[in-house]
This record gives C-alpha cells, sequence and structure tokens, in this order.
C-alpha cells in the first residue's frame, strides 16, 4: 500500500466516497506516479486549514517535490501522522514533529469534501 492508496481508503471508510486512482505507469518513476496521485486525491479535498483535525489529508514534500501524503490522527493531545509507502512496505504512524527528520516537510492540511 502506497500513500496515495491509504488516503483513498481511509476517504472511503470515513466519507464512504470514491476516488478513482490513475494507472501505476509501466516503469518504476516513483515521483511521476505520486503527482498524478496527489493531483487525484486534491479533487476531493475541500480546503486548506490551519487547524488540522482527525482525518484530515496532508500534503508533504519528499527531496523538495509534492511527494507524499498522510491523515492526520490525534492521541492523548498529540498530533500523529498516518502514512505508508511502498519502500518500507508498511504504514505506520509518527509523532507529527517527527516528520521533518524522516525527510519530509509539511507542505499543508486540508479538509475533505464531504
Amino acid at each position: 500500500m502506497n500513500c496515495g492508496d491509504l488516503a483513498v481508503y481511509v476517504y472511503r471508510v470515513e466519507l464512504m466516497g470514491t476516488i478513482k486512482m490513475p494507472e501505476k505507469p509501466a516503469q518504476d518513476n516513483v515521483f511521476a506516479y505520486s503527482s498524478a496521485v496527489e493531483s487525484q486525491i486534491m479533487k476531493y479535498v475541500d480546503c486548506e486549514t490551519q487547524f488540522p483535525q482527525d482525518g484530515d489529508l496532508i500534503l508533504m514534500r519528499a527531496c523538495n517535490r509534492l511527494a507524499h501524503v498522510g491523515v492526520l490522527c490525534k492521541i492523548s493531545n498529540t498530533s500523529y501522522v498516518l502514512h505508508s509507502s511502498d519502500v518500507f512496505g508498511a504504514s505506520v504512524r509518527c509523532r507529527l514533529t517527527d516528520l521533518e527528520r524522516q525527510g519530509y516537510k509539511v507542505e499543508a492540511f486540508y479538509k475533505w469534501r464531504k
């Protein structure tokens, strides 16, 4: 499961909606596919928010490219990011404050369109 797959899953479970994902390219160009996924997912967000809540989409930069998405989850007043990657082969939860050490920079938080 990649980051886009996880965001689509959350959208489907929480908002009972469907996001049509782009076809994976024959070549293994991770950034090109990630850009296509992010473009498609962004069609399903309502607006950027400065006050993110559980389930909001997080758009991130990796290697200075918009290339990763995650979902915010709050546990005991601590903000975490649930994200997934084919590279590490799993979905993980990490503190929002730890993202930069992992090579990600938060670009923006978004509310899903309902």
